[in-house]
């Protein structure tokens, strides 16, 4: 069955047509994107026209790493699309992501088409490549390997420049501030916790959640911690949540970002209650708003606690 995803971009009206692909452990809704009427000289936010972005879910048992990355086409289809004259017309937010089972890799794709005449009325495509490393913790070598989907993002130009006021509708767009805020890491790993203690990870293991603001507008952030259940976070093998969320705590728990700005945020736990020799996961859920914009991102906590022999 041939799978794909159209979207038809006429005169400023996007309509989206969607059938997923699989491949092993990844699925995907983006098996081919048509994007058409651009102009030259523009911008594109593919999460802009659309309302979300480039995504890649994971279905395997074990945590991987997984990386996005651009591919030259070598031949041009029949309908008349060549490859990409450069890979430098498509950028990724992201291009690499740590994956656990059930967990799905976002990222938007800006498209950047040269103000050259000479491209007007021309057709392209590129390659978009999810590819997973071998499942971490697998002991079964012989099954352990990665895999992999092949996206396609084709690009037909306008015959026409931009007319003025196309040029100012794209303007606003890129003020909604798409591509340039980040947070980081995705993953925190804190080992040797001791049951019934109080840590701030920030000053003890050096552990911050930093947050970059690019844009040019102002960015309010709340940070709360909650329980992976809530958001579909599965649990690795041996691994269980936080008794409870507040355990784990942020400060602060709000803030506010000045355009091209970087902010940390300290992490404290409570380890009362745990076990020893238990492995846990807590999740920081990271809320990012203005009046353009509205995204969560997630960060994972990954603590494991002394077995009992090391602590007497």
């Amino acid at each position: 069955m041939k799978k794909s995803l159209y979207i038809i971009i006429i005169v400023s009206i996007f309509q989206l047509i969607s059938l997923p692909i699989f491949c092993g452990g990844l699925s995907s809704p983006c098996a081919a994107m048509y994007l058409s009427n651009l102009k030259i000289g523009q911008e594109y936010s593919l999460k802009q026209l659309l309302g979300y972005p480039f995504n890649v879910t994971y279905k395997g048992r074990y945590p991987v790493d997984l990386r996005i990355d651009l591919q030259k086409p070598s031949t041009t289809t029949p309908d008349g699309y060549e490859p990409i004259p450069d890979l430098n017309w498509v950028k990724l937010q992201k291009q690499e992501f740590s994956l656990d089972p059930g967990e799905t890799a976002e990222t938007d794709i800006i498209v950047t088409i040269p103000n050259d005449e000479s491209l007007l009325g021309k057709k392209f495509r590129v390659l978009i490549n999810p590819v997973t490393s071998a499942p971490k913790g697998d002991t079964r070598a012989w099954l352990a390997f990665a895999v992999g989907l092949s996206c396609e993002l084709y690009l037909a130009i306008a015959p026409k420049p931009p007319t003025i006021q196309e040029i100012r509708e794209q303007q606003k767009r890129r003020l909604s501030g798409y591509l340039d805020i980040s947070v980081s890491p995705n993953r925190i790993f804190i080992y040797d916790i001791e049951p019934n203690k109080t840590y701030n990870l920030t000053k003890q293991f050096n552990e911050v959640i930093k947050i970059i603001n690019a844009t040019s507008q102002k960015v309010n952030v709340e940070l709360e911690s909650i329980p992976p259940a809530s958001r579909g976070i599965f649990l690795t093998e041996g691994q269980v949540e936080l008794p409870n969320p507040s355990l784990l705590t942020v400060k602060p728990k709000k803030g506010k970002l000045n355009p091209d700005t970087v902010k940390s945020f300290e992490l404290l736990l409570n380890s009362k209650g745990l076990v020893a020799g238990s492995k846990y996961l807590g999740v920081i859920k990271v809320h990012l708003f203005n009046e353009r914009l509205e995204v969560n991102h997630y960060v994972k906590v990954y603590i494991e606690t002394k077995q009992e022999t090391e602590e007497r």
